[in-house]
């Protein structure tokens, strides 16, 4: 009966503990992943029953649950930094922790309920699913979303932020179950000792907490701010665009009515010579002309969105003016799905400056680009000239590491983070004969 108890219990911990963990980190599990998360837990637990039949490790499995989350944020969070490895693994169930034991020692107590009693059997798992819907409504209630961290670069404030935050996590945690440890195995009194670590703490880590998200809060409106000025440029540059090509339309209007003018003179006085100096001069040009790949705007008609649109018009100019060679496909009308429009302007705007910086460094630079839906998938493909016959792509996602060079790999180290926040996207590279291609995909 204690072992079924036992296993119903390390069972309930895991989907609780898993479940806060993909909340609050923004990670979603595939059954594979959650499959891996059991058997991690598993195999701690069990390295810990024979690690203390060899010698006396009891307070071990005090610690046991912090071991396993940071465990598997680290597993499942690479290859983020360390401070958001221990961000993540803690967070969930430090703040589980904080909710469980003011239940137990201040709101039990108000309906007779001893505290010790909400440490085992049916007390127990009630305690462990309210204190994990009391995480949830905080949450909600403080509409706090941690999940941003993971997509973007953390600033220095944000670091020391983080790792006082941390600093707080791993003290409490700490600090608390070696009071546990002193009670239960020593019978030493430690609840006033307790009591008033969890006060304190509750103060700490809200305040630290608190001051986390204001700064997140802050540097999303910030990004917004950017990307609404990117975006209002991208439109002015790409109106530019268009009011040129209409002076040369109408340029080219006036003179075709001149040259239709000297073909009729020709044709009726019989001037062959005439004829052929006409075509010469204005028809072979003209059709020569107007296959410069500025021209190629109009393969972005089918794009159905002002701001994508706008976008990749002005990444086609700028690599028109650096004498890119550039080839766009967009077969049908599609517009971005699946995904945060803002997430996907920012990763599309990173393949191409990374596409465009590549291109320049070889003799020939071209850029293809495609984007078209297939199945219930939208595929959008760039590729690059390079100037080494093939790129290393194990490591280019990670931090200030890319195809170009080291110190130059943010860009892409934040599209990482990006994805790993959809669990239906997915980003594949390659590399050869001097050529560099990222396909992005989105399942719908």
């Amino acid at each position: 009966m204690n072992s079924t108890l036992s296993i119903l219990e390390i069972a309930l911990t895991i989907i609780l503990t898993i479940f806060l963990f993909s909340k609050i980190s923004g990670r979603q599990l595939t059954l594979i992943e959650i499959g891996i998360c059991i058997a991690l837990r598993l195999g701690l637990v069990i390295l810990f029953i024979a690690a203390n039949t060899i010698i006396n490790l009891s307070f071990l499995k005090y610690w046991l649950l912090p071991i396993y989350m940071l465990s598997l944020a680290f597993l499942l969070l690479r290859p983020i930094s360390k401070t958001l490895v221990v961000f993540y693994g803690l967070f969930p169930i430090v703040l589980r922790n904080l909710c469980s034991r003011s239940l137990a020692f201040f709101v039990f107590p108000l309906f007779n309920i001893d505290f010790h009693t909400t440490n085992q059997g049916f007390w127990g798992y009630f305690v462990d699913v309210l204190s994990t819907l009391c995480v949830l409504l905080f949450l909600r209630w403080m509409q706090y979303d941690f999940k941003t961290l993971r997509s973007s670069e953390v600033s220095p404030i944000d670091k020391r932020i983080l790792q006082f935050t941390n600093g707080c996590m791993v003290s409490y945690y700490l600090l608390m179950q070696f009071s546990t440890y002193l009670e239960y195995e020593l019978a030493i009194n430690t609840v006033i000792y307790r009591q008033f670590l969890l006060v304190v703490y509750w103060i700490i880590f809200t305040g630290a907490i608190a001051s986390l998200d204001r700064r997140l809060r802050n540097s999303l409106q910030e990004r917004l701010a950017v990307q609404r000025e990117l975006q209002l440029a991208n439109m002015i540059d790409y109106s530019h665009h268009i009011e040129g090509l209409y002076k040369e339309v109408r340029s080219f209007r006036h003179d075709y009515s001149n040259m239709l003018t000297t073909l009729k003179l020709g044709i009726d006085n019989e001037d062959i010579s005439i004829v052929k100096s006409v075509y010469q001069s204005i028809f072979k040009e003209s059709n020569t002309h107007f296959r410069h790949p500025k021209y190629n705007i109009d393969r972005l008609v089918n794009v159905d969105n002002p701001a994508l649109k706008s976008l990749l018009a002005a990444k086609l100019s700028q690599a028109i003016d650096n004498h890119i060679m550039v080839s766009i496909e967009v077969p049908d009308s599609i517009k971005p799905q699946g995904m945060e429009l803002i997430d996907f302007i920012t990763i599309v705007s990173v393949l191409w400056d990374n596409a465009i910086e590549a291109s320049l460094e070889t003799d020939d630079p071209k850029i293809a680009m495609s984007y078209f839906t297939l199945k219930h998938k939208q595929i959008f493909i760039i590729e690059n000239s390079t100037k080494e016959k093939a790129i290393d792509t194990s490591t280019i996602f990670n931090y200030e590491i890319s195809s170009k060079g080291r110190n130059r790999g943010i860009g892409l180290y934040n599209v990482r983070g990006v994805i790993n926040r959809y669990p239906n996207i997915s980003i594949a590279t390659s590399s050869q004969d001097f050529s560099f291609c990222q396909t992005f995909e989105i399942i719908l």
